[in-house]
């Protein structure tokens, strides 16, 4: 979960335009269990993750 210097959170350093937070104006933890990261982790856990993530080395 990458943190930009302007306190934006985005779901992967390789997805920075997918932001699902601002941690200058969220609290973590309504981040870290925000819509964004839950629909993130369900999706890794399927059949059919992310085409970004199902191609990348450290997935």
């Amino acid at each position: 979960m990458p943190v930009y210097v302007d306190g934006q959170v985005s779901i992967c350093d390789c997805q920075h335009e997918r932001v699902i937070g601002d941690l200058f104006a969220d609290p973590l933890t309504d981040i870290w269990n925000g819509q964004g990261l839950r629909e993130h982790r369900r999706r890794m856990t399927s059949d059919s993750p992310p085409a970004a993530c199902a191609i990348c080395p450290r997935f």
